[in-house]
């Protein structure tokens, strides 16, 4: 296995997030782009490899070759020739309003002329456009499109409509610690992307300086998120694919290492031109590479103390604030035998965002659910097994409730099929979690959430084993040989991997006719520790059933070296009390787990998602707006 962490260059002699010091990474990576992607466009601007059927990444592409030589120039002007056939939409406006503005004088005459004028047709719907709790990078690219497309086309009330804009995502911030999209490996980087672009190419100070407010409050979370030992985001994460899920590179390391250098050891030198081997990519090696050509194009804007956060974390510390989120309906109310609306599924609510950092580990778990669960990670876990930085010794844990057994896949998403009601103290959290109703109608592509049927309800925590490592599992007091075992019962799980050891101690998990109730296996790379709800022939459930069925774990994570053996450790973890009590008079679910000086409770109402209470050693927990190592929170904009 090669090594995965490369020298970028001579070590800057100026801070990693300065201008000269991102130019020089800028021109050493889009180099390295174009010298591999060039040859997959031919002089008309066609792909002469397979490439995603994807509008978007011939424009992004684009943002590299403009800078490169006459080749690469010439080849960008086809490729945008053929983009005037496109149009539309986020990402395509704000692309084409970045490149009518920094590469214009490189496009040929008439080719800028029909740009534009395509750009000025999609300006209107942008300007609509306003931060509201759902997908922050969608209003984050349209004010881009709409400050620099007015910019453009000297309209100043299209401006005034990207400055609308970007004043909800100051309201929200002044309001809450993070965006809504919280800390999305693929996600975040976009919003970063804009706001970076607006600083640097508006011309009204007002745009640059919210934009750079927005951008200063995002880079102050992924800094204080990043985790040295493994060059990831710890998580939760709003919005995550497999590749994220995985800790594997994406978006993010595409701007981390921009602005933070060469700290960042999985980076687009060692994971784009080409993927490192066993990487789990997202769209393919394709998209990595379009996106590293596109987020590769500002120079990011990272205060001093942010930069420090990054890598001169005390460990271990805690990063929190809170969050809202809208609502959301995955269409399975269309019974009307159902006596509830769309919307009453996946409600509107504010979620506390917990993270706790070690040294070699990071934990982190949202309280609430992120719109409908679909890409959310609510408990995340991303710990290094091996001292070298390099991506096979990142490990990642993360939970997925699913339906029909359906086989993880590194490359491809894996949907959440459950909701999730979290809280977290330190390196320990629990997870109460139970099946969505949408997901059984789904299965089928049918609108009847009772009529469909599933072979099986679970609650899988995945732990990724890509290159061969073999962790240390336990059922109870049984060893997995060969990284299998089951229990008929719900029984503690424990896992001793590098540095790290783990304990995953079920709550109930109701049993609607099954086998097993705890399976430890290994599928596609993945160690899969499944609770079982169900597992049998195809049947229906009625959505009270659905809802009210209990899932749910306590996962413990702990340094090796605190302990004498693995032994001590699940002997010391073995102990834990757990009551949890369903009460159908009010459809309320009560939990309590006991252990070693620790108490977890929480009451919930998982039909309206409503929680009465969570408890940590019987004091009420609430979330802050925004608490970061060093009080760092108190120097960032609208605090």
């Amino acid at each position: 296995m090669p090594p995965t962490h490369a020298p970028s260059a001579a070590p800057d002699a100026q801070p990693p997030s300065s201008g000269d010091s991102q130019a020089r990474r800028r021109a050493l990576v889009r180099a390295r782009h174009r010298a591999a992607c060039v040859p997959w466009f031919d002089d008309a601007g066609r792909h002469t490899v397979p490439l995603p059927g994807d509008v978007r990444h011939p424009m992004w592409h684009a943002m590299s070759f403009l800078e490169g030589g006459s080749t690469a120039v010439a080849r960008a002007n086809a490729m945008l020739r053929r983009q005037l056939h496109e149009g539309g939409g986020h990402f395509w406006t704000s692309g084409m309003a970045s490149i009518l503005t920094r590469f214009r004088g490189r496009l040929k005459d008439d080719l800028a002329a029909a740009l534009l004028a395509r750009l000025a047709e999609s300006l209107p719907d942008e300007a609509r456009q306003r931060f509201r709790g759902y997908n922050d990078n969608f209003p984050s690219m349209a004010a881009l499109s709409t400050v620099l497309g007015g910019q453009l086309t000297h309209d100043r009330a299209t401006i005034n409509a990207g400055i609308r804009t970007l004043r909800t995502g100051q309201r929200l911030l002044e309001r809450r610690g993070f965006l809504s999209e919280y800390a999305s490996p693929t996600y975040s980087a976009i919003t970063l992307t804009c706001m970076a672009e607006i600083v640097e190419l508006s011309d009204h100070e007002e745009a640059r300086s919210i934009a750079l407010g927005i951008e200063h409050r995002v880079w102050a979370e992924m800094a204080a998120r990043f985790h040295p030992a493994t060059s990831f985001i710890a998580g939760p994460h709003s919005r995550a694919y497999m590749a994220d899920m995985c800790a594997h590179p994406h978006n993010a390391h595409v701007v981390l290492y921009q602005a933070f250098g060469d700290g960042v050891f999985v980076n687009p030198l060692n994971a784009a031109f080409p993927p490192a081997p066993g990487q789990a990519l997202h769209g393919g090696d394709q998209m990595l590479a379009a996106h590293t050509a596109w987020q590769t194009t500002p120079t990011y804007h990272v205060p001093d103390p942010v930069l420090e956060l990054a890598f001169e974390k005390p460990t271990p510390c805690v990063v929190e604030g809170d969050t809202e989120h809208a609502a959301m309906h995955r269409n399975v109310w269309r019974d009307r035998r159902q006596p509830v609306t769309p919307y009453a599924e996946c409600p509107a609510g504010s979620s506390h965002l917990y993270t706790w950092i070690d040294r070699d580990a990071a934990l982190g778990t949202s309280s609430r659910p992120f719109l409908d669960s679909y890409q959310h990670t609510a408990c995340h876990l991303v710990y290094r097994r091996g001292a070298e930085p390099e991506l096979p010794h990142v490990a990642s844990l993360f939970t997925r409730y699913l339906m029909d057994d359906p086989p993880p896949n590194r490359h491809e998403h894996l949907n959440d099929a459950g909701r999730t009601l979290c809280i977290q103290h330190e390196s320990t959290a629990m997870v109460l979690a139970w099946p969505k109703p949408a997901w059984q109608a789904d299965a089928d592509h049918q609108p009847d959430p009772v009529g469909v049927g599933v072979a099986s309800l679970k609650l899988s925590l995945l732990l990724t084993c890509f290159y061969d490592q073999q962790p240390e599992a336990w059922i109870d007091d049984q060893r997995c040989e060969g990284l299998g075992g089951r229990s008929e019962d719900p029984a503690p799980v424990f896992l001793a991997d590098g540095p790290v050891y783990l304990a995953i101690q079920p709550l109930a998990i109701d049993d609607h006719g099954r086998d097993a109730a705890v399976q430890v296996s290994v599928v596609n790379g993945f160690l899969m520790i499944d609770l079982v709800n169900y597992r049998g022939p195809k049947r229906s459930f009625s959505v009270e059933q659905l809802v009210s069925t209990r899932n749910g774990f306590v996962l413990d994570v702990a340094r090796a070296s605190d302990w004498p053996s693995f032994e001590a450790f699940r002997r010391g973890r073995a102990d834990a009390h757990v009551t949890d009590r369903w009460s159908p008079p009010d459809a309320m679910r009560d939990v309590r787990v006991e252990r070693d000086g620790l108490t977890l409770e929480m009451a919930v109402s998982p039909f309206s998602e409503g929680i009465k209470h969570r408890s940590i050693n019987g004091r009420l927990v609430r979330a802050p707006k925004l608490r970061l190592p060093h009080g760092i929170e108190t120097t960032l904009p609208w605090m």
